[in-house]
């Protein structure tokens, strides 16, 4: 006769795979990755650049490529993980193959390195979709990765996390295209006064202008969208501003 363990009959219904090898491990827990998955996910590594996240070689707070490139209105960025064929993968099957669950896996990093800059937040704000493409995708990618952000704050007992709040503070005006079809300067065109804030939305949050603002998106190619994004709120009168996205290409 077969006996069966209470452990071994409650881990078959509460074991979850992971989401790129479809394994199942006991360190694998709430559609995390498995510990082999996560170490072919390449991190960006010290030190980093404030201008674009990634490795900075120089001696400069900023890498070369930011000193004669766009404008970084940001006070410093953290980029996650290099936009490489995983990360593309998982970003990819997130917004385009309905797979928001990948999030998670991709969560537990973005928290290290937001402890390890020792950030104040006080507002996190997603960059926005346009309702049309809101209503053709069925979630904004980048509202998802800030309520999985503020879960996984509160979990870690990260300071202060319970008075954070995420406020859609940011409307766009039009649809766009789609930036990754785009070249550097039709990337800068198609998002340039895309951005607006929104102003009873503004009035009836009440949050001071000197709040700790922590911008967050998915990927950042040449930082166009984050640019003009974090240009607007700067006109509206928000003076710290930092900005977070889980890639960098």
């Amino acid at each position: 006769m077969t006996h069966f363990s209470l452990k071994a009959i409650c881990d078959s219904f509460i074991a979850f795979p992971c989401p790129l090898c479809k394994k199942v491990s006991e360190n694998n827990l709430n559609n995390g990755l498995c510990d082999d998955c996560k170490k072919l996910l390449c991190k960006i590594a010290l030190p980093y650049c404030h201008g674009c996240g990634g490795t900075n070689k120089g001696f400069l707070a900023v890498c070369e490529k930011c000193i004669k490139g766009l404008d970084r209105p940001w006070n410093k960025i953290i980029a996650v993980y290099e936009y490489d064929y995983l990360a593309g993968k998982m970003l990819r099957n997130l917004k385009y193959n309905d797979s928001p669950h990948l999030i998670k896996g991709l969560m537990p990093h973005a928290i290290e390195r937001i402890n390890e800059e020792q950030l104040d937040i006080d507002v996190i704000i997603p960059i926005p979709l346009h309702f049309s493409r809101l209503l053709w995708r069925g979630f904004n990618q980048s509202e998802l990765i800030a309520r999985e952000l503020l879960f996984s704050l509160k979990k870690t007992k990260y300071k202060k996390c319970q008075q954070i709040k995420i406020i859609s503070l940011l409307k766009r005006k039009s649809r766009t295209k789609v930036q990754m079809t785009l070249d550097k300067e039709q990337r800068l065109e198609n998002v340039q006064n895309v951005f607006d804030i929104k102003k009873g939305f503004l009035q009836k949050s009440k949050f001071s202008k000197d709040s700790n603002i922590l911008l967050v998106d998915d990927v950042l190619t040449t930082g166009a969208t984050l640019k003009f994004a974090t240009e607007i709120l700067r006109k509206s009168g928000f003076k710290n501003i930092n900005v977070l996205v889980l890639a960098r290409r």
